[in-house]
C-alpha cells in the first residue's frame, strides 16, 4: 500500500512541476485535460502525502506496539540509531545534491532572466558551511537566519 501511495504522491508531483516547465505553455493544455472526469485523480494528488504520512506513522505504531508486547520492553536508542542509520544517507546525498549540483542547474537555454542563478547560488551558499547540522539532526538549533541547508 505504501508503493502504491508514493508513486501517487510521485505523479502529483510530476503533474505539479509540469504545469510550471518553461518549455510551452502547459497551463494552456492543462486547462483542457483538468476538465476531463479521468484526469481528477492526479488533480486529487495533493492528498496523497496525508495519506502516505498516516500509513507510516500507522504502520511504525504498529511495529512498535509488536515489540512492546513480544519483548516486554523497548531499546530506545537502537530505535534511534535505526532510525538515523537509515534516514541519513539519503539525507546527506541530497544535501550534497542541492549544494553542488542545483546550481549548476539553473544554467542553460531554459533559464529564465531574472536573477534565478543567483537567488540559487546565495541559498546553497550557506550550506557549505552548515551542512554538518543537518547530518546531526540539529538545524533548528544552528542560527536559521543564514541557514538555508
Amino acid at each position: 500500500i505504501r508503493v502504491l501511495s508514493i508513486l501517487y504522491i510521485v505523479l502529483g508531483h510530476t503533474n505539479s512541476f509540469m504545469m510550471t516547465a518553461p518549455i510551452l505553455d502547459m497551463m494552456q493544455i492543462f486547462g483542457v485535460v483538468m476538465k476531463r472526469f479521468s484526469f481528477q485523480f492526479i488533480v486529487g494528488g495533493f492528498f496523497a502525502v496525508d495519506s502516505f504520512y498516516f500509513l507510516s506513522g500507522f504502520l511504525g505504531t504498529v511495529a512498535l506496539v509488536e515489540i512492546i508486547f513480544k519483548k516486554n520492553k523497548v531499546n530506545w536508542p537502537l530505535i534511534y540509531f535505526h532510525r538515523w542509520w537509515r534516514l541519513t544517507p539519503l539525507y546527506f546525498c541530497l544535501i550534497w545534491v542541492w549544494t553542488y549540483i542545483t546550481p549548476r542547474l539553473v544554467e542553460g537555454p531554459l533559464t529564465y532572466d531574472d536573477g534565478s542563478k543567483e537567488r540559487s547560488i546565495a541559498s546553497t551558499s550557506m550550506c557549505y558551511q552548515y551542512w554538518w547540522a543537518n547530518i546531526l539532526y540539529i538545524n533548528n538549533l544552528v542560527p536559521w537566519k543564514d541557514n538555508f541547508a
